[in-house]
């Protein structure tokens, strides 16, 4: 679901560097008038009900995407171990021989550093090990998605989770193809079709594919449906309806996410700035789900769950589109 920002003044990476990702997916949607893809799959829908951000916070953005399913090219591709790289990817000779990755294991080379930032860095064998010892790979103290580990080493904020400030948590924009230290780049727009970056992020799409009529079908859509205030007290509380996301064939089921962005102003000697901070729901949903059925949770936001521990699920027909 990502990249082509090799050499693109618009949205330039200062430190990722995307060089075989990048020539692999431009062989697969090199042309820009692309217009034929087609969705075969079952589509679901996401029901986030009675969502309230913590105290003293307000909702700011969600972002929701299927760890899952991957756009290359003119089709989607499962991603079996939900790293950000396509399994098409992964299991390609030159790829596999070059990095060492898997499709099967979403941090193959080093457990601190996932085979999304080992390829997106261009770490091939002799490099990787270079990389700074991890501790505890499992740390991720911002909530954004990147462990700390990561975030040393491209040099992200790990105690912000939104480094650049543009509204994107750091893990959205480093998966999407995006610079998280840029705070402009999620504003232009990199293939020049009508939408911004953010906004085909926000649209589950390739920010380097262009954007035709046909491939703006592949995209989610969100409504954000704020709740009666019963009160006044309580925060003001979201229904959040997400549709159309992909369900992959994938053995392991679809792990779907949720990034929740709220924020808060915090006055300090007359200067006031904003705390912005993450909170996010994974859930996964079997690839049997039925088409066009509605996947309800009941605010898993704040339950910061994380592999393993699957939200209880609660599915009604006919919801998605």
């Amino acid at each position: 679901m990502i990249w082509g920002l090799m050499n693109r003044k618009t949205a330039a990476l200062s430190i990722i560097a995307l060089p075989v990702l990048f020539v692999f997916i431009g062989q697969a949607c090199s042309d820009t008038k692309l217009s034929a893809i087609q969705q075969p799959l079952p589509t679901i829908g996401l029901s986030i009900q009675n969502y309230c951000p913590l105290a003293g916070f307000s909702f700011r953005d969600i972002f929701v995407y299927n760890a899952s399913a991957e756009i290359v090219g003119n089709s989607w591709s499962a991603d079996f171990d939900r790293d950000g790289l396509p399994d098409v990817l992964e299991k390609s000779s030159p790829v596999a021989m070059q990095f060492g990755v898997s499709s099967l294991l979403s941090n193959t080379a080093n457990p601190g550093y996932s085979d999304l930032v080992i390829v997106n860095m261009g770490l091939g064998l002799a490099a990787q090990n270079l990389l700074p010892n991890c501790a505890n790979p499992a740390s991720d103290t911002d909530q954004d998605g990147l462990n700390d580990c990561t975030e040393n080493y491209i040099q992200t904020n790990s105690q912000k989770a939104d480094t650049d400030g543009d509204g994107i948590p750091d893990g959205i924009e480093f998966r999407f193809g995006l610079n998280p230290r840029d705070s402009n780049d999620a504003f232009q727009s990199l293939m020049g079709d009508g939408l911004t970056n953010l906004e085909k992020i926000k649209a589950g799409l390739p920010v380097g594919l262009m954007a035709t009529d046909q491939i703006k079908k592949l995209g989610l859509v969100y409504n954000v449906v704020q709740q009666p205030i019963v009160n006044p007290s309580l925060p003001t509380c979201y229904n959040i309806n997400v549709t159309n996301i992909p369900l992959m064939a994938v053995t392991n089921g679809n792990k779907i996410y949720a990034y929740a962005v709220e924020d808060k102003p915090v006055t300090t000697s007359g200067v006031t700035v904003l705390d912005r901070e993450t909170r996010w729901l994974a859930a996964v949903v079997p690839a049997s789900t039925a088409n066009h059925s509605t996947v309800l949770i009941n605010d898993g936001i704040h339950q910061q769950t994380v592999d393993g521990v699957i939200i209880p699920l609660v599915v009604q027909p006919g919801g998605g589109s």
